[in-house]
């Protein structure tokens, strides 16, 4: 029963970033949930959602030693621009991608076995926008999975790892490549902030009494978690809030601000 809940889970929070016709356009919020996400992925794959060999060499599962991340270091990413959604570290979300250049960067990634980050558009309806048009803070991430569909795009499955600053924009016009930083958080283990994380558990309790698209099994994963920082990304990724609003939790380094923030 639950390897069945988690897979109607998979298909209801699917968000699609696609390209040029207005379906395409329209893109729907997830966070999936961090207790049980890497079960779902294993419930997704033994459910059919296996990633499969194409003729153009695009469609597969990606299994593979996560690469390192060091804070203050810099390094070159390709880039892949979100409508509509903001990723925190610790979610896996599952992506349909449609434009060109996104396509490209995903392979890329796939190739050289490297990170991608993700980087939310300042305007959702922008199918081509400038460097200045997406925010400079966003999510290093890794590729789970990958599978090519009929219609030309791509699912794919992403885990944010770290946050990350973009610095310059490359002048590759395959796709967008950036250098980034990588971020560290701050103040993650003082006092205030472990006042704050229970105050955080708490109020998201009563939220989820109120909200009841969020599912119930969320509540005992939020109250398992001990980091205080990824509690903070955790709770932010269910608020129904404003995209802006998202991001600048995103853009927060300390963890006691962050959660301050999710407070409201």
């Amino acid at each position: 029963m639950l390897d069945s809940h988690l897979m109607l889970l998979a298909i209801k929070n699917t968000v699609e970033i696609r390209g040029n016709s207005d379906p395409e356009k329209q893109a729907a919020r997830l966070s999936c949930d961090p207790g049980i996400s890497r079960h779902l992925v294993a419930v997704a794959q033994n459910g059919g959602l296996r990633a499969r060999g194409t003729t153009k060499g695009i469609g597969h599962d990606h299994p593979k030693t996560r690469p390192s991340i060091v804070h203050g270091e810099s390094h070159s990413y390709p880039v892949l621009p979100l409508r509509d959604i903001v990723v925190f570290p610790h979610m896996i979300v599952p992506l349909f991608v449609g434009r060109e250049k996104s396509i490209r960067a995903l392979e890329e990634v796939m190739r050289n076995d490297a990170l991608i980050m993700l980087a939310t558009q300042k305007n959702a309806s922008d199918d081509d926008p400038s460097p200045d048009s997406i925010y400079e803070t966003g999510t290093l991430a890794t590729v789970l999975q990958l599978l090519k569909l009929p219609d030309g795009t791509v699912k794919v499955l992403v885990e944010g790892l770290e946050r990350a600053r973009v610095q310059k924009y490359s002048d590759r016009a395959e796709y967008y490549e950036a250098t980034a930083v990588a971020l560290a958080d701050t103040e993650a283990t003082s006092v205030e902030a472990e006042a704050l994380a229970r105050s955080v558990v708490s109020d998201f309790e009563s939220y989820v009494k109120l909200n009841k698209k969020i599912s119930a099994e969320v509540v005992g994963v939020v109250q398992a978690i001990t980091d205080f920082a990824k509690l903070g990304d955790t709770v932010a990724s269910h608020l129904a809030v404003k995209i802006s609003d998202r991001q600048a939790i995103l853009e927060t380094l300390s963890v006691t601000a962050r959660l301050e923030k999710v407070l409201g």
